[in-house]
Order: C-alpha cells, then sequence, then structure tokens
C-alpha cells in the first residue's frame, strides 16, 4: 500500500491528515511515518494494523465494504493470496450449504420418514426381540497355597539337592484360580445346578435353561453337554487387578436374580474344585511320605544293628585309629538316618493336620448381588444410533441417485461400447 493511500484511508475514517496524527494512530514515531512518505510505501503490518481499527470501529455492512475497498487495495502478494484463500473457503462453504439445503428441500419428507422408521425398529428390535443382559459381579481374593520351604526340602539342600518348593504352577495354587473359573470343568459341574428363573417358574438344571431343551439328564448327549458348557463360560469373565491379586467374576444373564444365584454357585464350585485337588496333593505326599518312613526306618534300624555289632566285636578301639574312625563313620550314618527320620516324621504330622482342617481357599469381598439395571442395551444409545444410521442411509440414497440420474447416460455409452 502506498503513503498516499494510507493517508486518504486515514483521513476518512479517523480524521488523521498530518503525520504526527497518523503517528499517533499507529504508535510509531513521526520519522517512521516520514519514512513511509518518503519511500512512498507503508510496511504489510501496519496496513493489518489499520484493517483491523477499520474492523473494530464499523458494524454490518459498512464494515464489510470497508475491509473489502482496503482488501482491493493492497499491492502485495501476500495480501492478495490471504484474501483469495479466505474467499474460496468462503465460496466452498456455501456451495456445501447450499447443495444440503437444496436436498432437504426437495426430499424433506423422506429425510424425516427414513430415520422415524430407524427409530421405530429399534423401538420394537428392543421391546420385542433383544433379551435385556445383567451383569452381577463378586469380589474375591484367593488365599495362596504357596508354602513355605518345607522340611524334605531342608533336608534335600543338606545333601546339595535343589527342590522347587514353588507350586504356582500347581491347580490348587491362587495363580489358577482364573484358569479354572473359564474351564470346561465348572462349567460342567454347574450344569446340575439348579435355578429358579421367571421363564420355568420352578427349579430347573442349568442345561435346560441355557439351551432350552426339554429332556431327562440321562438322555444329554457328551455333545450337547459340551455345546451347553460352552455357552456357559462365555457368560462368565474374570478381570485381575494388576497392583493385587483381588479377581472380579462378572457373570451375565437374562434374568437380575438369575445373575446372582449363578455367580453365588460359581464360587461355590470353585471352591469344591480346588480343594478336590488340594486334597489330592496332599494325599500324595502323605504317601509318599509314609513309603519313605518305611525306607528310613529300615536303613535307620539296620545302621544301628551295625554300630552295635561293631562295638561287640571291638572291645578295645582307643589303641587303633582305623577302628576309631570306623565307629565315627557308623556314629555319622546313624545320626544321619535318625535326623531324616525326624523331619519325615514331622512332615507327616504337618500333612495329617493339613489334611484335616478345611479351611477356606478363598475369601470373598463382595458377595454378588441382583443388578437393578440391564447393561444392554442401552435404549437411548441404540435409538440415537439408529437415527444416525437413518440420515446417513437416506444422504447416501439421495446422493447416488443423483449421481446415477446424471451419469446415466455415460454409463450407457460405455456399456454399449
Amino acid at each position: 500500500m502506498t503513503y498516499k493511500e494510507l493517508r486518504k484511508i486515514v483521513e476518512k475514517e479517523f480524521g488523521a491528515s498530518r503525520p504526527a496524527d497518523i503517528a499517533r494512530e499507529f504508535a510509531v514515531t513521526p520519522q517512521v511515518v516520514s519514512n513511509w512518505k518518503a519511500r512512498n510505501q507503508v510496511p504489510y503490518k501496519y496496513v493489518k494494523i489499520l484493517r483491523t481499527k477499520i474492523s473494530d470501529s464499523k458494524l454490518g455492512k459498512g464494515k464489510n465494504r470497508l475491509v473489502s475497498m482496503l482488501s482491493e487495495r493492497l499491492d502485495l502478494s501476500n495480501s492478495s493470496f490471504e484474501s483469495n484463500q479466505f474467499r474460496n473457503v468462503e465460496k466452498s462453504a456455501i456451495e456445501i450449504f447450499n447443495f444440503f439445503s437444496d436436498k432437504i428441500q426437495k426430499h424433506f419428507i423422506l429425510i424425516i420418514a427414513v430415520p422415524l422408521i430407524f427409530l421405530f425398529l429399534s423401538i420394537c428390535h428392543i421391546k420385542f426381540i433383544s433379551e435385556p443382559v445383567y451383569v452381577s459381579s463378586a469380589s474375591i481374593l484367593p488365599l495362596s497355597s504357596t508354602p513355605k520351604s518345607s522340611g524334605l526340602g531342608s533336608i534335600a539342600k543338606q545333601y546339595g539337592l535343589s527342590v522347587n518348593n514353588n507350586r504356582s504352577s500347581s491347580l490348587s495354587s491362587a495363580e489358577m484360580f482364573p484358569a479354572i473359573i473359564n474351564s470346561r470343568r465348572l462349567s460342567i459341574e454347574l450344569l446340575e445346578y439348579e435355578f429358579v428363573t421367571k421363564k420355568y417358574n420352578k427349579p430347573e438344571k442349568l442345561i435346560r435353561i441355557v439351551t432350552g431343551i426339554n429332556a431327562p439328564p440321562k438322555k444329554w448327549s457328551a455333545s450337547q453337554k459340551k455345546r451347553a458348557a460352552r455357552q456357559v463360560s462365555r457368560m462368565i469373565s474374570v478381570t485381575r487387578n494388576r497392583d493385587s491379586p483381588l479377581l472380579i467374576v462378572n457373570v451375565a444373564a437374562n434374568e437380575s436374580q438369575f445373575a446372582s444365584d449363578l455367580t453365588n454357585s460359581i464360587l461355590i464350585v470353585l471352591e469344591k474344585i480346588v480343594s478336590r485337588f488340594k486334597l489330592s496333593n496332599l494325599l500324595e505326599k502323605k504317601i509318599f511320605i509314609e513309603n519313605r518312613i518305611d525306607e528310613i526306618s529300615r536303613d535307620l534300624r539296620l545302621s544301628e544293628e551295625n554300630l552295635k555289632v561293631f562295638r561287640e566285636s571291638n572291645r578295645n578301639i582307643l589303641s587303633s585309629p582305623a577302628l576309631l574312625l570306623e565307629q565315627e563313620r557308623l556314629l555319622r550314618e546313624v545320626a544321619v538316618q535318625s535326623e531324616i527320620y525326624i523331619r519325615l516324621k514331622s512332615e507327616y504330622e504337618m500333612v495329617r493336620i493339613e489334611e484335616a482342617s478345611e479351611g477356606s481357599i478363598m475369601q470373598v469381598l463382595d458377595q454378588p448381588e441382583a443388578p437393578g439395571f440391564a447393561v444392554s442395551p442401552n435404549p437411548f444409545r441404540q435409538n440415537m444410533l439408529s437415527i444416525i444410521l437413518g440420515i446417513i442411509f437416506v444422504f447416501t440414497f439421495i446422493i447416488g441417485k443423483d449421481w446415477f440420474l446424471i451419469n446415466k447416460d455415460k454409463l450407457r455409452t460405455v456399456n454399449d461400447k
């Protein structure tokens, strides 16, 4: 912009024609304005300041007219580029708005009717087709079954043997609880439990509830039981807290009370399964210790008999170093066998005590409760989604139809070729 053009605009808009007045308007020194006058050129940043001042001082059409006049007088390439870009964006927005407003005016009834149809179908699906899903949860804390270093391990270490006391891989350990809950074994055992539901109004086995097949238990085939067990397994999910061994058992069912009762039954079956594995391990350990006690008892009696015979045969051994060394060897053998025997007896008594005890294998922090509302379907979310899908469908249909009508002749020519 030239200085003459700037002076005319400032004089017209703000009544300032002298260089000192123009300098006050732009917050610069009069020397700067004198330089503009000498070069007859105004820097672009002051042109932008001028545009801002004019925009702030005018409203409505007067403001738009002055801004347009100022934009037309800019002779810098940056100003032209910004103006053209703004006009292109504004033009594109207007074209899009006109396009959709034209379509809405022409197909107003269709645009309203189709989303309403989708909404009606969604409401019918919620009311008459889809089943509600209720989720009951229970928080359990497994009690670790990993023992500390046992007496057998201590004895083995004395002989340089390594005994792994970590039972995390055992099915009775707390780490295996999620796998047991999601196992086919637990699902199959649950199939024999009876539950009361609104559908049957009397106690029915779970296998009939999940499949709907009315048949005596003896007539169920193995494949039918497997399919029913898979359905039950899909109803159960387990989540574990990373920072603690706490487990959250979630059960999804089509009835609120049924979901709560099924969660309770899962906890009962879980405790039974783990207890059976635990007793099985204790029984194996008990049998092993009994066999070892018998072997060590024989070895101890034999060692004691050898020491007795040696002492009877050698009354005066103080004068013979070889006999003293042999006596020490026999005494050491008796001591080792005695220590092993004592440790085995102690371990055997511990196993018997553990076998007789009936301690719980887990603590239930939050008992399962009947949920007060269904998690699925969500009427509001599903209805809103149906309306959005209806709008997308109707606009896709309208645009596709118009495109086909416009390009119908071209498509026909291509097919003829």
